[in-house]
């Protein structure tokens, strides 16, 4: 008789979980902030906003785009081989971070009779070029963490499920966070915090 095969643990490893947390975490983060931007640029230029059409949002968000090319064909390559992965994530996220923590400080901008039309322009613009470029950073590295700790494991079912769980963040924080920022407008807080 041939011996059975080695049994596979039922259970993920921890760290394997964290990482797969981490990316669920990004994605849904980050299909919120891309949705909630649209509304939060719209809000109206009597109430302190930047009372953005369609066009002017789609003028912002091409900042994103030079953002993501630029780190995807020349930050991302230098900082991962300089620095590794780890501080490649991190480096990505503290800029995701940093980037949409800092709008407040942008609606300062908001007032057209004050400062003008291009500032805001640009600081949405370096905005979302900051914030796109960090996710360039993030998303690789997360699924090189995902390969590399799921060694000798079927990284098929385990990249299936991490995706998944990412679809799904996807799916409901962009409607929770609308829900919250909702929340916020009914309660005056925008208006005192422009």
């Amino acid at each position: 008789f041939a011996a059975d095969p080695p049994r596979r643990s039922a259970c993920y490893t921890r760290l394997l979980l964290q990482v797969g947390a981490a990316y669920v975490v990004l994605s849904g983060s980050v299909a919120a902030v891309t949705q909630l931007f649209i509304v939060m640029v719209s809000y109206p230029s009597a109430k302190g906003g930047f009372g953005f059409g369609p066009t002017q949002i789609g003028a912002v968000q091409n900042g994103g785009a030079a953002g993501l090319l630029l780190t995807q064909q020349l930050i991302f390559p230098w900082v991962s081989k300089r620095f590794g992965s780890y501080r490649a994530f991190v480096c990505g996220w503290t800029a995701f971070v940093l980037a949409w923590a800092l709008f407040p400080v942008y609606t300062i901008f908001a007032d057209t009779e004050r400062f003008g039309s291009a500032p805001r322009y640009v600081a949405l613009s370096l905005m979302q070029a900051v914030g796109a470029g960090g996710c360039g950073l993030c998303f690789p590295t997360a699924f090189v963490f995902i390969n590399r700790v799921s060694a000798g494991m079927d990284k098929g079912v385990i990249n299936g499920w991490v995706n998944s769980c990412g679809a799904l963040a996807r799916a409901l924080w962009p409607p929770m966070m609308a829900w919250v920022l909702g929340v916020a407008a009914a309660s005056g807080m925008p208006d005192r915090v422009c």
